[in-house]
């Protein structure tokens, strides 16, 4: 026969030693022989162990589910005998209390289990059914959301203030301490002792000692001062860079300021693609956005990344299926999200339209041709394309004698005799009103450098501008097949950017953002992150950054999965080696060339 676990524990009405069996079910119930009172095992264990005191709590506490409650006795008969046991079972968040009774504790224990598991699955169901009801609440603001882009706008005008573009951070690597004082007679060994003043020879020995002792201590005293003063000096090189940099970045959006004001080329083009990359759009929606200004017409040209059919929302909301005890998201229908998509897509080039003629304070602006395109996948070749599918140009005075608070944004576009497909949903090509040109006044002529490089060159050394100059002529060779066109911009307006390729191909054209570092020391993570900054300001399909050096764990990290490559030192070498030009990078001459200098 199986031998039985006994369990002790403690009466929690007469306090009475008791010994149970054991137990399986959660809410297993026991009488007292000595008081007949009737309580849960597990309280009576509680209560031996002293995390229970009172027979208040013993009788009113909460379950393990914190939602339900039990209070539990015994009907007895004048006789002593019990003739039926009971308990109250309290669902606290449904509001429910049930009393089920039983002839025996156990057949009320498997009782109170079943009723607890129907409150508990009756709960869980209203659970679902509010989850699924805040989900469709949500899924109706964010179609709603996107339905009021143009409303949105209208109530909270963007304004753009240059000093939110200055920078003006701290250098943040603290400078290097040496507070270890040069080491004097006192800090020799050994001490001086009664000794040394009765035995002179004994004295001289531990004089020699002590002299040797000092020389060593000054030795390395003087050893650690020179590294403090080299981690100095390169500490303020860096410093000294790093608050150059800012400085020329500021001095760069005070200029571009100055321009914006005065009405010239740089400034406008800069203060609306601020202006538009700060108008706040859902977070899939793309930011890809490039102007170009035309100062004789004062005409601006807009080129607009616009969302795919995959940006917009897919649900209207979420239900709660009884039969399966789930919820499931209900799909917009196919025909209500191109509807939805369509509007999307006609809301934003008149809204676009208003923010810029809204922000001409100066008057710069008397026209504006917006061209939107889609970056899709074409399934016919597994490749992404550009594929242009709206286009508008507006006068100024036409545009702000709309009503726009009253408009219906598609009628508005054909009424402002935009073109577009009758479905933009099916991407259909159009071809744009008013073309961008590539000109750019940031670009410099370039000039060739690499005919000089040869096995004698070491590339690290070079002159800065001259390393921008053979980067361009790199990549010159290396796009020319593919018809794209390389140039070096100005050091005074090139904000982060040292040369772009251009590639006018209509389907997969775009602009690639170059940056030459001649380093010496490993291209840091912030230099990759503050590229594809520079990437999404500029609206570039690409970036490239070449050293001479190379990059940290965190940088090629960082990289992967996005529109960047990553070119150190060997890679730039061979690129050199396939024109026909065979150059060394030896980073140590070249610190050595820079500190002289």
């Amino acid at each position: 026969m199986e031998e039985k676990v006994l369990i002790s524990g403690i009466c929690p009405a007469c306090k009475s030693q008791l010994n149970f069996d054991d137990y399986d079910r959660q809410y297993k119930l026991v009488v007292c022989p000595s008081c007949k009172n009737v309580f849960q095992i597990e309280k009576a264990k509680q209560l031996q162990e002293g995390i229970l005191n009172s027979k208040e709590e013993v009788d009113n506490e909460e379950s393990e589910d914190k939602y339900i409650s039990l209070s539990y006795g015994a009907k007895q008969l004048k006789s002593g005998r019990i003739s039926s046991y009971y308990c109250f079972i309290t669902h606290e968040k449904l509001n429910l209390t049930k009393k089920v009774v039983a002839d025996y504790p156990e057949l009320l224990t498997i009782k109170i289990e079943s009723q607890v598991n129907a409150y508990e699955r009756q709960w869980k169901e209203l659970e679902k059914i509010a989850r699924a009801k805040d989900s469709s609440l949500n899924a109706e603001k964010e179609i709603e959301e996107h339905e009021n882009l143009l409303k949105d706008s209208l109530r909270k005008v963007i304004r753009i203030d240059w000093k939110n573009y200055l920078k003006n951070e701290e250098f943040d690597i603290p400078e290097p301490e040496f507070n270890v004082p040069e080491p004097t007679e006192k800090d020799s060994l050994p001490k001086r002792n009664l000794l040394e003043s009765i035995f002179s020879g004994y004295r001289e020995k531990r004089e020699i000692e002590r002299s040797e002792y000092l020389k060593e201590l000054n030795k390395e005293w003087k050893t650690a001062k020179e590294l403090y003063k080299k981690n100095l000096e390169i500490w303020q090189k860096n410093k000294d860079k790093f608050e150059k940099e800012q400085n020329d970045w500021n001095e760069s959006i005070e200029k571009q300021k100055e321009l914006y004001e005065k009405g010239e080329k740089d400034g406008i083009e800069t203060f609306y693609n601020y202006l538009l990359k700060d108008s706040i759009y859902p977070a899939k929606f793309p930011e890809n956005i490039e102007v170009e200004y035309h100062e004789e017409e004062k005409a601006l040209i807009v080129e607009y990344e616009l969302p795919d059919l995959e940006d917009v929302p897919k649900f209207k909301g979420e239900k709660y299926v009884k039969s399966t005890g789930r919820t499931e998201q209900i799909e917009l229908s196919e025909s209500a999200r191109e509807s939805l998509y369509d509007k999307i897509l006609y809301i934003i080039p008149i809204r676009t339209l208003h923010e810029i003629f809204n922000n001409d304070e100066f008057n710069n602006i008397s026209s504006v041709a917006f061209n939107g395109f889609v970056d899709t996948l074409d399934k016919a070749t597994g490749k992404t394309k550009i594929v242009y599918i709206m286009s508008l140009f507006v006068k100024k005075e036409d545009f702000l004698d709309l009503n726009l608070a009253e408009i219906d944004p598609k009628a508005c576009f054909r009424g402002l005799k935009g073109i577009a497909s009758s479905k933009l949903s099916q991407l259909a090509p159009i071809a744009p009103i008013m073309n961008m040109s590539r000109e750019d006044r940031r670009f410099r002529e370039g000039h060739d450098v690499m005919e000089n490089v040869d096995d004698t060159v070491n590339v690290a050394s070079m002159d800065w501008e001259e390393f921008e100059h053979l980067v361009r002529e790199v990549f010159s060779k290396e796009f020319g097949e593919a018809g794209m066109e390389v140039k070096v911009t100005q050091s005074s307006r090139d904000l982060g950017v040292d040369a772009v390729a251009f590639d006018p191909d209509p389907l997969r054209g775009g602009k690639i953002i170059i940056q030459a570092k001649r380093y010496t020391n490993t291209v840091k993570v912030e230099s990759v992150r503050a590229l594809y900054g520079i990437m999404q300001d500029e609206g570039a399909m690409k970036g490239i950054i070449v050293t001479t050096s190379d990059y940290g764990p965190d940088a090629y990290k960082f990289a992967q999965g996005k529109p960047i490559t990553l070119i150190n030192g060997n890679n730039l070498l061979a690129m050199l080696e396939k024109y026909g030009h065979k150059a060394k990078i030896d980073l140590r001459e070249a610190k050595k060339i820079m500190n002289q200098n």
